[in-house]
């Protein structure tokens, strides 16, 4: 019966939106209370990560850890908000800008999830794979590597909107423009690729390499998206106030993680599963010619 539950994706959203719910539930609770005694960032910090656990738990008792998958898109419009709740008495552009690009950015992320989730019976592959690797270890790894870490580096990116929320700049300049252009171009990229690889899915093999659309240019067209958002992000914040320069880093740690970590282990698979890949790899970028 559990078995049958499990394979209904009716059941699995339903578990995934009751365990959401009391994420954001203590999450706001948390953050609203640490915020009395400490700077409102390092409560964000705090209740990130007490949310994070919630979602751990939940993927622990279920034995699934792509439970947690949907919190990276989730989340920031959440802390974005929260931080405007925070710190503005009215909303101002920048406060509409930052929130809106966020906001369509999680939007497209979530979605994509949603239709390409089969419930709580499909667990992500590179999941099981660390499992397997070292099962005694698997504790330890599924809460830092899977759920804590990408916690992390989401709220690192989230920084320079942080600090831009603090600024008294009300007026649209270049930079900000300019940020905000790439934001939407890199969520356009990111939904065009993912749709153009669900479609390639649907009418081939699945040992058959994807070499057309947006694949023909780049190897993980979704990827560079997601990348290339944070950094429209990071030139929007800059735009606000040049000295906020120094919180690259988050755009930079992101960008070295799918560089190192989530593309290698793709490009694994593929080269173990996908015909012709290592041709691929030979023709076409990872991102773009610059890598």
């Amino acid at each position: 019966m559990l078995t049958q539950s499990l394979n209904s994706k009716s059941f699995s959203v339903l578990i995934c939106c009751i365990t959401y719910a009391i994420a954001v539930a203590i999450g706001w609770f948390s953050a609203n209370y640490f915020d009395q005694q400490f700077q409102l960032i390092t409560a964000t910090l705090i209740a990130d990560v007490m949310a994070t656990t919630i979602v751990f738990i939940f993927s622990t008792a279920f034995r699934n850890s792509s439970l947690y998958d949907p919190y990276w898109s989730v989340a920031p419009p959440l802390i974005i908000w929260f931080w405007i709740y925070k710190t503005q008495t009215e909303f101002t552009l920048i406060d509409f800008l930052l929130l809106g690009v966020i906001v369509l950015w999680s939007l497209r992320l979530t979605v994509n999830w949603l239709r390409g989730w089969r419930g709580l019976s499909h667990e992500d592959w590179r999941y099981i794979q660390l499992r397997e690797q070292n099962p005694k270890l698997y504790p330890v790894t599924n809460f830092a590597g899977i759920h804590l870490f990408p916690t992390l580096i989401v709220l690192i990116c989230l920084i320079p909107c942080y600090y831009a929320l603090q600024e008294t700049h009300n007026e649209i300049n270049f930079e900000i423009i300019t940020g905000a252009i790439i934001c939407i171009t890199a969520i356009i990229i990111s939904f065009i690729a993912d749709e153009q690889m669900r479609s390639f899915r649907k009418n081939s093999n699945e040992n058959e390499s994807m070499e057309n659309g947006l694949w023909k240019y780049s190897r993980h067209p979704n990827y560079l998206g997601e990348i290339l958002f944070w950094w429209g992000i990071w030139i929007i914040a800059i735009g606000v106030n040049i000295k906020l320069y120094w919180t690259v880093f988050g755009c930079i740690t992101l960008t070295l993680m799918f560089i190192f970590i989530s593309i290698p282990m793709m490009e694994k698979r593929n080269l173990a599963r996908r015909k012709n890949y290592s041709e691929v790899m030979e023709r076409v970028p990872m991102l773009f010619k610059l890598f």
